[in-house]
């Protein structure tokens, strides 16, 4: 751990008391007596929250020379009231910049700016693509709004307060709120996270603009049927206003235009899909009496997504899914990456045979889903939601997770998620959040959701039934059909019947077919009555649909320290959240020559692929099957843990790091290769393979920062 970080954790202690004591969130509301089911809706209902409004940053304005003015870069930071401000860089987290800042409390971050002269009389917007978890701001000494919710992009309308000149501009952000626990963002970090993490920009529009504009693309064959929905923001202004759009192809062709919400309708289209991601460009004009006052240009590809029983069709077409979890990480910027970096996983993405990213657990950067787009890289974008009610979140046994104060937590991530990112082709799905229990909070979110977004299907992630979560269930894992609603027709047990028949006695580890399946299927084959094929299906988890993979998730209480079989010694410790920080000391760290000849293992007999097989063959035509190729039922994690401390080591040798990392890749596309010739429809890369194996990726593209600053850096965290 860098010397800049090792205090926090005695700062972050007091995490868990702050949240206790919170007006917002009280324990004591486990103590309430339970709204009934009519009572909780009508609450829920006055809860809904509008609709993000996210101006479009304009191309062009009549009478202004540039619109938009970077604020990145160099900021004075004041960590907590009564420290001197020192500089910050923007964005940036501020504990990989060596600051700490007091639990609960706000930081400072403020800069002066200068607007230019030609932006008097023009609406001016503060547009933050993430903060980090919760913050306010003030321009000249004025409130001008906050935003509560990480990694998503907000705005605020500073037009009354700023003015042609210096201005400064003051950031208050809050360290360990509310926002950032229903998010387990410092928890799963391991670290404390917080600052402004993603770029900064003021721009301005006129009086009269466009607030937000969305497109929707259906497709016949190879026609595409684009309709452009754009709301304006008129003020006081008074007139006729016309919106007009024009599409180019991506020679720069013109292909069609229209008038406010008339359809586009372009033949012999060059449609967007992972293979051939052809990119139009969407031009809108805004015009006031006859005259041109705003013009908007954005890429857009003409595809379309929908769920026709167990297939996923883009296009009209079913796909075939292989796909990665991804963090946003890097060992010296942490949770705030340079667009340099962005491009490059997903450069190293698609080189590697990956076409879906899931966004684990919190919503992409505009760059990377940029790039994305332009290479054909599908991807699900999840809300910053993560562990509602599961064993890793413990502060779920002080707080009521059915009380209705959550609901907009939960509800702003996903709206937020789907506001930035809904015109990005490659944004795929959307997720509602990381392995959580789903609970009439989170239906009602996806009810407000599928009306914001109906053109893409919705994913939530249910694996809090396990033994380690906070209701005192036993079920390991539960199957999510594609309506979490209407349960859809796919085959699904009850929660109830399962969770009694498995009782107290489960395994510590989860009881899928790969560890403890001859236990687990006779008991409930003898208890329930059912057969083998059909507890395949059972105990699948992840995603909308039915998922039999190779998982091994550690679900029990760990020793506080062992030694494995491969002679690494595991450490494990409470951290500050009250979870467990798992610490790995691997025998070969350090050692090149050592793990350079260390060979993969093979991925598995084909023995183990056997329920995936039979579960194909049974729901087949039912059923989204999904191969999960978790590394450690391989016993190949281990490897990863070597490398992962072998870099921080200071192995920073960007040859070696890549040969690694194509060595490593081997093992999850051979076990990939197995799934799809069984029939998968979605290969997936769990947690041990895309989140360890991430930052190796990234130390790759050490080119893209100074070899002296990352020599430094590193040597600083050996």
């Amino acid at each position: 751990m860098p010397p800049h970080m090792r205090s926090w954790p005695r700062l972050l202690v007091l995490a868990l008391t702050l949240h206790a004591l919170s007006s917002q969130v009280s324990g004591n509301a486990r103590q309430a007596r339970p709204l009934t089911p009519v009572a909780l809706e009508q609450q829920l209902d006055n809860l809904v929250l509008a609709a993000p409004v996210l101006t479009p940053r304009p191309a062009t304005v009549p009478g202004v020379a540039a619109p938009l003015l970077s604020l990145n870069g160099t900021w004075e930071f004041v960590p907590a009231a009564g420290v001197a401000a020192r500089p910050i860089e923007v964005p940036g987290e501020w504990a990989m910049q060596g600051f700490e800042v007091p639990a609960g409390g706000f930081a400072t971050c403020a800069r002066h700016v200068d607007v230019p002269a030609d932006w008097r009389g023009m609406t001016v917007k503060l547009r933050f693509d993430a903060v980090h978890a919760v913050c306010d701001v003030l321009v000249n000494g004025q409130a001008v709004g906050g935003h509560e919710g990480g990694f998503v992009p907000f705005e605020l309308d500073v037009t009354k307060a700023i003015r042609p000149g210096r201005n400064e501009v003051v950031v208050r952000v809050q360290s360990e709120s509310v926002a950032d626990s229903v998010a387990c963002i410092s928890q799963y970090a391991a670290h404390q996270v917080g600052g402004i993490i993603r770029k900064v920009a003021l721009y301005c529009v006129p009086a009269a603009h466009v607030s937000r504009q969305w497109h929707e693309t259906t497709v016949t064959g190879r026609n595409a049927r684009v309709v452009v929905h754009t709301d304006l923001d008129t003020g006081a202004t008074t007139g006729r206003f016309v919106v007009a759009h024009r599409l180019l192809d991506p020679s720069g062709r013109s292909v069609a235009t229209s008038e406010g919400p008339s359809p586009m309708v372009v033949r012999g289209a060059r449609l967007w899909t992972s293979e051939t991601p052809d990119l139009y460009t969407l031009e809108t004009t805004l015009s006031a009496g006859g005259r041109p006052v705003q013009t908007l240009r954005e890429r857009v590809g003409l595809r379309e997504v929908r769920v026709e029983g167990n297939r996923l069709l883009v296009n009209g077409h079913p796909v075939k899914l292989l796909g990665v979890n991804r963090h946003e990480v890097h060992p010296i910027r942490g949770r705030s990456l340079t667009p340099e970096l962005c491009r490059k996983d997903a450069e190293l993405f698609r080189a590697a045979n990956v076409n879906i990213v899931r966004t684990s657990h919190y919503p992409p950067s505009e760059e990377f889903l940029d790039a994305c787009d332009e290479l054909g890289i599908f991807v699900e974008s999840e809300a910053a939601i993560c562990w509602v009610m599961h064993g890793a979140s413990p502060i779920w046994k002080t707080w009521n997770h059915l009380d209705p104060k959550f609901f907009p937590y939960l509800l702003r991530a996903t709206l937020d998620n789907i506001a930035a990112n809904r015109n990005h082709p490659s944004v795929l799905i959307w997720s509602l959040g990381n392995e959580s229990m789903w609970t009439a909070l989170f239906a009602k979110v996806l009810e407000v959701a599928k009306k914001d977004d109906p053109t893409r299907p919705f994913t939530f992630h249910d694996q809090a039934l396990g033994g380690y979560n906070n209701a005192g269930t036993q079920l390991s894992s539960t199957l999510i059909t594609p309506d979490p609603v209407s349960r859809g027709s796919v085959p699904m047990l009850s929660r109830d019947r399962v969770a009694t028949a498995l009782g107290h006695e489960q395994p510590d580890r989860a009881p899928v077919f790969a560890t403890y399946a001859p236990e687990v299927e006779r008991r409930l084959r003898d208890e329930l009555g059912l057969t083998a094929d059909d507890v395949g299906v059972a105990l699948g988890n992840d995603m909308v649909k039915a998922c039999v993979g190779l998982e091994n998730s550690f679900n029990g209480l760990p020793e506080p320290e062992y030694t494995d079989a491969w002679g690494i010694r595991w450490r494990y410790v409470r951290n500050a959240f009250g979870a467990f920080t798992e610490i790995a000391e691997h025998p070969l760290a350090g050692d090149r020559a050592k793990l350079d000849s260390f060979e993969i293992p093979d991925p598995g007999e084909p023995s183990q692929y056997e329920p995936f097989a039979r579960a194909k063959a049974r729901y087949g035509r039912e059923t989204w099957l999904i191969g999960s190729c978790q590394i450690s039922i391989f016993e190949a994690a281990w490897y990863l843990r070597g490398l992962q401390q072998t870099l921080m080591d200071m192995v920073i040798d960007r040859d070696y790091v890549h040969a690694l990392m194509d060595k490593v890749m081997r093992f999850p596309l051979a076990a990939s290769r197995r799934f799809i010739e069984l029939g998968a429809d979605m290969v997936w890369f769990g947690d041990d393979v895309s989140m360890q194996t991430g930052m190796m990726m990234q130390a790759r593209t050490a080119s893209a920062l100074p070899s002296a600053t990352l020599s430094g850096s590193v040597a600083q965290s050996a």
